[in-house]
């Protein structure tokens, strides 16, 4: 008899599976309950959940927004994530808002930039602090910061991910805009001449940063 050799098969697993919170601000994933922050939860907000060195990122469909970081729980029928009390955060907010303006620019559009965010999303006013600053910080002065501020203030375009998108747009289309001129300068091959990349479309960014945030 000739045996069957051992067939195995690999399987493309997707954890990137929408997961609903519950109206308690909890979570249920493979057997235990993962708590978010206290005021999270709303009619139909689904959240992804993100595992990376056994460390689970409770992490918003839509916005990327990461609501909470747990250890990974291998056992079952556990609640992850001791239950806070709620505390005055709004002496922090203000010191990271500060902050950020400053990075910004001393410019009144950035203060009614960040007021405008602030009242979009009050709930999540401290997370859209926390994605504005290290943007800036990447930025070789405020001359991009305030167009891009300008740019999303002209579409009504009020969150840290549009802002986000905005520079990558706005840095592009300089680069777009330097290299087209370095080729009209005389001695460029006639051939080279004129030749520029495409500008992409700040759409395009966005799609790509949902994209990060669901292949994780």
């Amino acid at each position: 008899m000739i045996s069957v050799p051992e067939l195995k098969f690999n399987y493309a697993v997707n954890e990137n599976i929408p997961y609903p919170i519950r109206k308690d601000n909890i979570v249920l994933y493979k057997s235990n309950r993962y708590r978010v922050p206290k005021g999270t939860y709303e009619p139909g907000k689904k959240v992804y959940m993100l595992v990376e060195d056994d460390v689970i990122s409770i992490t918003d469909v839509k916005t990327g927004e990461i609501y909470a970081k747990h250890p990974l729980c291998h056992e079952k029928g556990h609640l992850i994530g001791q239950k806070r009390e709620e505390r005055d955060k709004s002496k922090s907010i203000k010191t990271l808002e500060e902050n950020t303006r400053k990075l910004l620019g001393e410019n009144p559009n950035v203060q009614q930039f960040l007021d405008r965010i602030h009242k979009e999303k009050p709930r999540y006013y401290r997370d859209q602090l926390g994605v504005l600053k290290p943007v800036c910080e990447e930025q070789n002065g405020v001359g991009i910061l305030l167009e891009a501020v300008s740019y999303c203030m002209e579409r009504s375009l009020y969150s840290a991910g549009d802002f986000k998108s905005a520079v990558l747009y706005l840095n592009e289309l300089n680069n777009t805009l330097s290299q087209k001129k370095s080729n009209s300068l005389p001695g460029l091959p006639e051939k080279y001449r004129g030749m520029s990349p495409a500008v992409r479309d700040l759409g395009e960014y966005k799609n790509a940063m949902e994209g990060s945030v669901i292949n994780g």
